[in-house]
């Protein structure tokens, strides 16, 4: 049936009269006016006309509304007593006018209808009817997301556990969203979720839409609304955006402090402000503010083992535990202390063998354990027991393979591989020289191209390329093969300047760029560039001054600017500017006697120190300081030495300190003492296979040496 416009209506209120608008309706109805047109009866049509002319008068307002109702009632009334045909019409459409007039919005279409406004009153109605159609399906999607998302809840669970890869997950949970976008919890599962495939881009949109929709949400925590904001901080830091990750972790700390302070009895308020503490310290470390970031750690493993205490048996709290010993011995390590840094790392992986113990499937424990065995070992390294690196580094990569290929389409898990080959890598290094690490190195690079080219827009992941094709170039270097070396690190030094133009704020980024420029100058000079060589190393050297007079308790920041100075001292020399060369070999000594006083017991540091000294005797030799050379090969020894009674990596030390002696006129020491060190070391398995032709050399000197005083004698 079709309505007809008509002027038949009362005149509009200011809010529709549903009975008089559906009495108008039925009266100007198609049916009615077909009806009447086909009747026989006179009086009925006379009635219609009348009744018409009522409406008239009722516009004017010379009769009353409720006359008019009446006389329209009756006459459809009377109409469908006389004709079944339109009696069953007229039903069907009494039934659609009432129905539209139950809200207000529909009784003010009906009016304007009714007043001969139809283009006004399809529109009310057509949005009226979008708008039911929407919250019905909207009603319906709401109540079958509830059953996926039970059942998500449970693949996030066997994921965690390791018995479930990414993917099925991640597309349940897009399913989830898809019908119900209204719970912030979802959209946090899901972004964490496209972070560990690395889809940055989805993992933005993802926890920026957590965070809107928490904050918009009545029912929503404070806790829901800091766990959106720790999310969209941990994307941002993927995404080098150091003023967004900041921004996002300020958020959550706030949130996270009103809740302590509101429910200062809380087990859970402090466990949320021990995490956010070690956030914050997280955040402050990578922005370069050690001590704040110490501090920081300090506070939250101070509640953190307050609460393992209270809760002896809570798993949980001991993770969190674990995690913040992590991040504290991280600091540790950066500000040279290398021995307080691998008691917090030891200690966190005794506390996950307890926790893998009780869960043993549970493949995030195994991943924490990889962790914690990398840092251990690059600690062990660093204080020169390569042996037990390399021990500490081939438990990590077991497990980081046997993880990634449970789950290959986890770019996270296939990160941690790259890593736990790259720290192997470093032992073999370490032990058989740059070279014996070719094949981990190889291996870690491909997998990193890859997860790179997937996700272009990951900061993260391009500046871990760069710094795998800088130590492939260091292996092709030291195999020979300065071409190889010269284009990984050229492309390594590309990337790292682009990250750095693109983030002029960020401290890792500049040290980045300075460390990428030292070593494509070191194969510059190799290759016989002093030229090219020279403007590498003085870009790194004014790049790390300018980063550690800001930092000055950074000691890893503090070595580099040595690492600088002295190998520029020799490109100096080469070009004659001896007098630069002085200057630089004494910036890097003084340096580098600071670091090793700051912890006695590091090999690394002693090294470093013992280069050092032999820099500043060379130098002072080309100046004809003899006697100012022989005391600082003759303290160089010294330290070595001292190196030596910690360490038996420090061995190789009073070896290399002994052979420069070896050259310097009266020393006192002899090319026999040198033959002398080095058998010694092979005798107990120190002499590692790219030292082994120095103790043929020393002999072939030891040799000379005593031909040349037995000639003398005679």
């Amino acid at each position: 049936m079709a309505l007809v416009a008509t002027a038949s209506s009362p005149a509009r209120a200011a809010s529709a009269d549903a009975p008089a608008e559906i009495a108008a309706a039925l009266f100007a109805a198609s049916a009615t006016l077909a009806a009447v047109q086909k009747t026989d009866d006179a009086r009925l049509r006379d009635q219609h006309a009348q009744i018409v002319a009522l409406g008239a008068r009722v516009r004017a307002g010379q009769a009353k509304v409720a006359e008019l109702i009446a006389a329209q009632q009756s006459f459809v009334a009377e109409l469908a007593a006389k004709d079944r045909a339109y009696a069953a019409a007229i039903d069907a459409f009494r039934g659609a006018v009432i129905h539209v007039t139950a809200t207000p919005e529909g009784a003010e279409a009906l009016a304007r209808y009714n007043a001969g406004d139809a283009k006004g009153a399809f529109a009310i109605l057509d949005q009226l009817n979008q708008a039911e159609e929407a919250a019905a399906l909207t009603s319906a999607h709401v109540q079958m997301a509830v059953g996926w998302r039970d059942e998500a809840a449970m693949e996030l669970d066997a994921h965690a556990k390791g018995q479930l890869g990414l993917a099925p997950v991640t597309a349940l949970l897009e399913k989830v969203v898809g019908l119900d976008p209204s719970q912030a919890w979802d959209w946090i599962h899901l972004d964490r979720l496209y972070l560990e495939a690395g889809r940055l881009a989805d993992a933005d949109r993802a926890a920026q839409t957590a965070v809107r929709v928490a904050g918009a949400d009545p029912a929503a925590t404070d806790r829901d609304r800091a766990a959106a904001e720790m999310d969209l901080s941990d994307v941002k830091a993927r995404e080098g955006d150091l003023k967004g990750e900041t921004a996002a972790l300020s958020a959550s700390a706030d949130l996270l402090k009103r809740i302590g302070l509101a429910n200062p009895t809380s087990g859970d308020a402090e466990r949320n402000y021990a995490v956010a503490l070690d956030r914050a310290g997280e955040a402050l470390a990578a922005q370069g503010d050690l001590p704040t970031a110490k501090a920081r750690y300090q506070s939250g493993l101070e509640l953190q083992r307050q609460l393992v205490s209270d809760n002896p048996d809570a798993a949980d709290l001991e993770r969190d535990l674990f995690v913040g010993l992590v991040g504290y011995g991280a600091v540790l390590a950066a500000q040279g202390d290398l021995a307080g840094a691998r008691t917090a790392y030891q200690e966190a992986l005794d506390i996950n063998g307890r926790l893998a113990a009780a869960a043993p499937q549970d493949a995030s424990l195994q991943g924490d354990a990889e962790s914690a065995l990398g840092r251990i070992g690059h600690i062990d390294l660093l204080q020169g027991d390569a042996a037990a690196a390399g021990a500490a580094f081939e438990r990590a990569l077991a497990i980081a393979r046997r993880l990634a290929a449970a789950d290959p389409a986890s770019s996270a898990l296939q990160h941690d591989l790259i890593v736990a080959l790259g720290q192997a890598g470093e032992a073999r290094s370490a032990l058989g020289g740059p070279a014996a690490a070719a094949k981990e190195l190889d291996e870690a690079v491909s997998l990193e191209r890859g997860l790179a080219a997937a996700s272009p827009g990951d900061v993260g992941l391009q500046s871990d390329l760069a710094a795998l094709l800088e130590r492939q170039g260091q292996a092709q270097s030291a195999s020979g093969d300065l071409g190889g070396a010269r284009k990984a690190d050229e492309e390594a030094e590309t990337i790292e300047r682009r990250l750095a133009a693109a983030s002029p704020t960020d401290a890792q980024a500049q040290a980045n760029l300075a460390t990428a420029a030292g070593l494509l100058a070191e194969v510059e000079a190799a290759q016989g560039d002093a030229k090219g060589a020279r403007a590498g190393y003085e870009e790194a050297q004014r790049v790390l001054k300018r980063l550690a007079a800001a930092d000055p308790s950074n000691a890893r920041l503090a070595r580099n600017l040595a690492v600088a100075d002295d190998a520029l001292v020799y490109i100096l020399l080469a070009q004659g500017d001896v007098a630069a060369a002085r200057i630089d070999a004494e910036d890097a000594l003084v340096i580098d006697r600071r670091l090793a006083a700051l912890d006695a017991g590091n090999v690394r540091a002693a090294s470093d120190l013992v280069s050092a000294l032999q820099t500043a005797g060379d130098v002072r030799t080309r100046q004809g300081e003899a006697g100012g050379a022989l005391t600082a090969h003759q303290e160089a020894l010294t330290v070595a030495r001292g190196a030596a009674a910690v360490s038996p990596a420090g061995q190789r030390l009073v070896a290399m300190a002994l052979w420069k002696l070896a050259g310097v006129a009266g020393s006192g020491v002899r090319w026999s003492d040198v033959v002398a060190q080095l058998s010694a070391m092979r005798e107990k398995g120190l002499l590692s296979d790219a030292d082994a032709p120095r103790l043929a050399e020393a002999e072939r000197l030891a040799s000379k040496a005593a031909s040349k005083s037995d000639s003398i004698s005679h």
